[in-house]
């Protein structure tokens, strides 16, 4: 099956684009109440991943899982598998999760228009010298 291009897979998931991911599928359409824990989560959550946006599923703990697994339901991440050949001849197979690049940056774009929208409709005109309306 081929993947449609659609920009999100040559970007990098920042740990404040995962952050406000979380934030926004925790919440729907509202922010989350205490972002501070969202923050250092999706920190701890960014370094399994790296700059490859994938991590291997062996490394992780249970309570690591049950975030993973939490954050899959989100779409968010997904689970990736690949079957290898080991020296000796054996079959393996390599269980990984891997960013969901599209729905993390479909979530940061509504994430931010939701910010955008809940701005004071006014302050357009605080950047405005007086002067203009002489």
């Amino acid at each position: 099956m081929h993947q449609k291009n659609n920009g999100y897979s040559e970007k990098i998931v920042k740990p404040e684009d995962l952050q406000k991911a979380m934030e926004h599928r925790f919440n729907g359409e509202s922010k989350c109440e205490n972002p501070i824990d969202l923050t250092e989560e999706a920190e701890r959550i960014s370094n399994f991943f790296g700059f490859q946006g994938k991590t291997l599923d062996n490394i992780l703990e249970e309570d690591d899982r049950a975030v993973f697994y939490m954050l899959q339901d989100m779409d968010l991440i997904r689970t990736e598998s690949e079957d290898v050949t080991l020296y000796d001849g054996r079959p393996w197979r390599i269980q990984q999760w891997v960013y969901n690049k599209e729905e993390i940056f479909k979530a940061v774009d509504n994430y931010e228009e939701k910010e955008d929208m809940e701005k004071d409709p006014y302050s357009v005109y605080d950047d405005i010298p007086s002067g203009v309306w002489k």
